[in-house]
């Protein structure tokens, strides 16, 4: 099963389930301000490491933190996509061929469930 599948599947059953919140009660704007908050959150953690609050020892872990922030952002990216009836992995194959043709790349991605 393809990954953005079965993140589509787990993600709006546990939110559902989990945490009582069926997608549609939250608005775009709120998934997006959620969305938002996450990406923040990311964007905080890499000026720590720039700044070098990792070398001062204030930021344990810096590339876990990171890649915990990553998966949050996929995963409220997923819900917002749900939100607006938006299929992830074709959004994604569609923008990435957009762009490769707009630069001149024979690069393509294809969505193998097409």
């Amino acid at each position: 099963m393809d990954l953005l599948k079965q993140l589509k599947d787990a993600n709006s059953t546990r939110s559902e389930d989990s945490f009582d919140l069926p997608i549609s009660e939250w608005s775009p704007s709120d998934w997006g301000l959620a969305l938002a908050g996450e990406v923040g959150e990311l964007c905080n953690l890499i000026k720590k490491l720039k700044r070098g609050d990792v070398a001062a020892g204030t930021l344990t872990d810096p590339y876990g933190k990171i890649s915990d922030e990553i998966g949050d952002i996929l995963t409220y990216l997923d819900l917002l996509a749900q939100r607006l009836d938006i299929d992830l992995s074709d959004a994604l194959v569609r923008k990435f061929n957009k762009v490769s043709k707009k630069v001149g790349s024979d690069i393509e991605l294809y969505n193998p469930y097409d």
